[in-house]
Order: structure tokens, then C-alpha cells, then sequence
């Protein structure tokens, strides 16, 4: 499980923060409250035990073994909520929301069972969503406690899940992608989620959640948030690239709708990151967490708080030692870039970082420094420049000594241009 300190420096807000208002009661408690402490290790990489693996999760949190008996005789098909009268409606939403919390393996054997249980449960995920998207602020305020209980356990027991064994890519095959202009998080069948449909229809359920309940019920969503938050983040290890994506928008909504959890998140996302530095945990969402921070710090009032700073300095300008850096080197670059911008003090520590950090048997890296170099010599003055400019020119003169043929390309001839 996901453990978060109660300190950290990353424990801050923007100047926009309500860092005054109190933290009510919430969807997050709810989630809290109802889920279990687990922990299961999966000895084996291979499909058909990863597959056991998530069916023996979805089990252990229901807290039942017997769960999966009962899933055949819940998933029978229920009359569509259009066609139901006002005095049954909420029956029926109750009972489709506990068809939407069954999880339906999705095997490479079609039984004619398991097809029926996923179109049932499709279904009854489309409708509830229809109808979380038509209903009003103050329906959601008359409601009562089982129906937002049910929809919480939605999200709860479809996405908080155990994910399968990451496989860490070869580092000298992704240099060799990268050499011959190739993205290096080319994803084979094997990375992606069996069922993927149902789980994009679960993120767009939280979601509209996050958006209805932030609308002027922002007490709905803001307990226990380290949990929640902890959990949600998590599944930036997921090796499915769709459901990243997936994820970076739900947790750009919730950045952005719920001011309060703002400084948790940016806590969370830097402990992942600190992860992937230092703790050998590859994190496959790397990019999309650098791309969610690049629209937070493009948000930062200046100057810079002291904790933004010593965000820069301790967890974005590390991310430049992995030998991974060059699949999130884009994402990363233009975060540095928009720290710089914000705060040109940080061009001397910056450049310190990297021309001491600077690698020595790695040609691919180096030329994405190179390139990042560039892109920050673009946007500083004179005055930063004078500052860096004598150890810059003592490593570009190691490097232009070297036989490498694509620094000999692009950058011998822009030396001059400085």
C-alpha cells in the first residue's frame, strides 16, 4: 500500500490557496472508510496470473471470497432508468450500481456468460453515467447516504486495484530507439488492460463526479484526502498509456476544481517522483505527471515561494539522473524552462546540476542535455548568461572533442552562436 508521511516540503499551496478554509467531510472519507488494508505479491509476469492476481484483489477488497458466486445471479439484465417510473427509478439506479462494482474477468476465453456479464455491466455503467450527468447540485444534496455510497464503491473496487508487475524496459534498446528518432514507450498487447472498456467508462463516472461534486459541494470530496489522493496516484503505475491519460485528466480536474487538496496533490506527485529517483520504482507515468506540473507551475504567482523553490531544486533537477530520463525528457525540459522563467535565480543552480551530473558513456542522454541547454539559453539575459558561460564552454569543448556523429551534426556548429 501506498504510504504517505505527514510532513513533507512539498506541503504547500499557491497564493490563490485557501489554506485557511476547513477540510469537511467527504467522497475521499468514503473511500477511506471502506477500504480494507491489503497487500498481495504476484510471483509471476504472465498474463494468466496477472489476471488471477486482479480477480483475487477485487475479492479481497469486497472483503468476500464468495463475491464472485454471487456476481452471476446480480448480473441479469434490469429495465433501462428511462422506461421506469418515478416510484421504482431509484431501485433500479441501486441495483445497477451494484452491477457497475462486479468485476467481470475478461479472459481469452469467450464464454458466452462472461459476454453477457460485460454487456450488462457496460450497460448499467452508461446509464448510471447518463444519469450522474443529468442530474442537478441540488439533487445531489437531497440524495441520501447509500447512493453516494454505491457510486464512491464504483470507482473504488474498479480502479483501486492491484496492478500487475511493471517491466522495466532495456536501457540500451531505448537508446537505440531514441537514435533512430523512435518513442521508446512503444506499447505491445501485452501492456494493455483486458478490460480497458470498462475502466474508461469508470474514469469518465469519477469524472463527472469530480465535477459535480466540486460545484458548490466541494465538502463531498475532502477528507482523509492523503488516502485518496495516495491511491488515485498510484495508478500512474499502470502500464496501460490509455488509462494514464486517462488519469492525468481526472487529476488535472481535481487540481483544478478542489482547491484544497491542491497542496496534497503536488505532495503526492513529488513522492512519486522522489520514488523513481531514488528508490528504483520505474514509474511509468513520469510524462504525464510532468505534464499536469507543467500547467501548475505555468500557474505560480511570482516570486516563488520558498517551497516551490526547493521543489525545483530537489525533485525536478534530480529527475535528470536516471538513465529513463530520455522518455520523459520533453516534459521535464519544458517544466525546468518554466521554473527559469519564473525565477532566474535558478539558472546558476540549474546549470551546476546538470554539467555536474553530466554523463560520460551515454551518447543518447547527452544530446537530449544538450538539446535542453539550448532551450533554456533561449529565454535567459546577458547577465544569467555571464554567470554560466565559463563552465558551459568547458564542457561543450569535451564534448566537441568526441566522435559522437549526432553532436557533430546539430551542435559543433551552434557553439558560435553564443
Amino acid at each position: 500500500m501506498f504510504n504517505i508521511p505527514t510532513c513533507s516540503p512539498l506541503n504547500t499551496t499557491l497564493n490563490n490557496d485557501n489554506n485557511n478554509k476547513a477540510i469537511p467531510k467527504s467522497l475521499a472519507q468514503l473511500l477511506a472508510d471502506r477500504r480494507p488494508s491489503y497487500s498481495v505479491s504476484i510471483p509471476s509476469e504472465s498474463k494468466k496470473l496477472s489476471r488471477e492476481c486482479r480477480r483475487k484483489g477485487s475479492e479481497q477488497v469486497c472483503g468476500k471470497d464468495e463475491e464472485a458466486n454471487k456476481g452471476s445471479s446480480i448480473m441479469l439484465p434490469l429495465p433501462p432508468l428511462k422506461e421506469s417510473n418515478n416510484a421504482e427509478i431509484k431501485k433500479i439506479l441501486l441495483q445497477k450500481i451494484q452491477q457497475c462494482q462486479q468485476f467481470v474477468e475478461w479472459g481469452e476465453e469467450e464464454k458466452e456468460e462472461k459476454i453477457n456479464e460485460r454487456l450488462v455491466k457496460g450497460n448499467a455503467l452508461e446509464e448510471v453515467i447518463e444519469w450522474v450527468s443529468n442530474s442537478s447540485s441540488k439533487k445531489w444534496e437531497e440524495d441520501d447516504l447509500i447512493l453516494r455510497r454505491g457510486l464512491v464503491d464504483i470507482i473504488r473496487l474498479n480502479l483501486f486495484r492491484i496492478l500487475p508487475p511493471s517491466e522495466t524496459q532495456d536501457n540500451s534498446a531505448t537508446e537505440e530507439l531514441t537514435d533512430i528518432g523512435l518513442d521508446s514507450r512503444l506499447t505491445s498487447s501485452s501492456h494493455l488492460e483486458s478490460n480497458w472498456p470498462h475502466l474508461f467508462q469508470v474514469y469518465r463516472l469519477l469524472h463527472l463526479l469530480i465535477e459535480k461534486w466540486g460545484e458548490g459541494n466541494i465538502n463531498q470530496f475532502t477528507e482523509s484526502n492523503s488516502k485518496f489522493i495516495g491511491d488515485l496516484l498510484e495508478l500512474f503505475h499502470s502500464e496501460d498509456p490509455r488509462e494514464r491519460q486517462q488519469l492525468k485528466k481526472v487529476v488535472h480536474t481535481l487540481y483544478s476544481k478542489l482547491v484544497p487538496l491542491r497542496p496534497e496533490i503536488r505532495k503526492m506527485m513529488g513522492w512519486l517522483l522522489l520514488e523513481h529517483v531514488y528508490e528504483n520504482r520505474q514509474c511509468k507515468g513520469v510524462p504525464e505527471i510532468l505534464e499536469i506540473l507543467g500547467d501548475i507551475i505555468n500557474g505560480f504567482c511570482v516570486p516563488l515561494k520558498p517551497e516551490h523553490r526547493h521543489f525545483f531544486l530537489k525533485i525536478l533537477l534530480p529527475l535528470h539522473k536516471p538513465r529513463t530520463y530520455l522518455l520523459y525528457f520533453a516534459q521535464l525540459s519544458n517544466c525546468v524552462a518554466l521554473f527559469i522563467e519564473k525565477d532566474f535565480s535558478l539558472v546558476k543552480p540549474t546549470f551546476d546540476y546538470l554539467l555536474g551530473k553530466w554523463p560520460k558513456d551515454y551518447s543518447a542522454k547527452e544530446v537530449l542535455l544538450m538539446t535542453e541547454i539550448e532551450e533554456i539559453l533561449s529565454r535567459i539575459g546577458n547577465n544569467e548568461f555571464n554567470l554560466i558561460c565559463k563552465p558551459l564552454f568547458r564542457q561543450l569543448g569535451k564534448c566537441a572533442s568526441r566522435q559522437h556523429f549526432r553532436y557533430g551534426e546539430k551542435y559543433r556548429p551552434r557553439v558560435w552562436e553564443y
